[in-house]
């Protein structure tokens, strides 16, 4: 066979469509049965609380071993009451004291076995204890190398990542992405007594993929709970939402917000020593013109209309409606 006809062999046919038409998803834009998913984020984005919830509300033909060698003995402990609660002792199994060593092991053992692991979800929480360096791309490659052993026996692998120092990307190699199936990221913020998260494609996605996931989750637990008891509450209380939040952009514009909050309240105060209308282009001379002015004129006309409805009115006025007037929304809502 020449080069040229071996290459070929790789090219996308109608068999391989078929084939990725035909992946089993788990959980819908998420998590597809033999394939390896990744999902990273940031400290408190409840990556952990969220894909426990999902496995613990799977239907009864998947098994669930979970590798929690980077919870708290309270999310054990409430996790394990759920299990024992909602009788899954046979086919969700935690592993919280254990370490990398008895994850090859055991594996080692049923692949050496070629024991099916069909409908079998393996989640490792988190990956960066599978290897000695996830920034070492030899290392990486070894543990992911061996992951693929486990979904040849039909194993469905769930990673749960860190981001990196920057806090946008996953903490890793290439290996991370390349040798995976997919990369999901998810985002948390409060919002209206709840913490809201959302899941989103993150890299490549090697299955059907038709968007975002968002969830809901309870912020007002009882603080005289045990901590296991929290746990327990947080758990159970997280809830698919119908409608998908970009937590991302929330998250940016909350800080947005913060960075904008000097020369808001100068704004507002400028409008207030004015009765609380001024026309704009005389509001901005004014502001500017201030020694706590912190930003230049393109940047004023643009936090302008930015935060109009929220803090101030804009009305059009004059023969032509060309002319803005800003109209302050409360006089005595200047922020200290």
């Amino acid at each position: 066979m020449s080069a040229r006809a071996k290459m070929k062999l790789l090219k996308t046919d109608q068999a391989r469509l078929d084939k990725i038409k035909s992946v089993k998803m788990i959980i819908p834009n998420f998590l597809a049965e033999q394939h390896h998913t990744v999902l990273f984020g940031a400290s408190g984005s409840m990556k952990s609380s969220i894909s426990a919830s999902m496995l613990l509300n799977l239907p009864a033909k998947y098994e669930v071993d979970y590798w929690g060698f980077d919870v708290n003995i309270s999310f054990k402990i409430a996790f394990m009451h759920i299990v024992t609660e909602r009788e899954l002792e046979e086919r969700v199994n935690l592993f919280g004291d254990v370490t990398s060593q008895d994850f090859y092991k055991s594996y080692a053992d049923v692949i050496e076995r070629q024991e099916s692991l069909e409908n079998v979800i393996i989640v490792v929480d988190t990956y960066k204890f599978l290897t000695r360096d996830v920034n070492d791309k030899r290392a990486n490659t070894y543990a992911l190398h061996f992951i693929k052993q486990l979904q040849s026996l039909g194993a469905t692998i769930l990673s749960i990542a860190h981001t990196n120092k920057d806090g946008e990307n996953m903490s890793g190699t290439a290996e991370m992405e390349q040798d995976t199936d997919a990369v999901f990221r998810i985002d948390a913020i409060d919002k209206d007594g709840k913490k809201i998260a959302t899941i989103s494609q993150a890299g490549r996605v090697r299955f059907r993929c038709s968007g975002d996931i968002s969830f809901e989750a309870p912020l007002d637990i009882d603080d005289t709970l045990s901590e296991e008891d929290r746990w327990y509450s947080l758990l159970t209380g997280i809830k698919l939402l119908n409608e998908v939040i970009n937590t991302k952009l929330e998250a940016l514009k909350e800080q947005e917000d913060i960075e904008n909050e000097p020369m808001i309240n100068l704004i507002k105060t400028t409008l207030k020593d004015a009765d609380g209308s001024l026309h704009q282009a005389e509001l901005q001379k004014k502001v500017l013109e201030s020694n706590e002015c912190i930003i230049g004129d393109n940047k004023l006309k643009l936090l302008i209309p930015r935060y109009k409805d929220v803090h101030w009115l804009i009305e059009k006025v004059g023969a032509t409606k060309r002319t803005n007037n800003i109209i302050l929304i409360e006089k005595d809502d200047i922020a200290s």
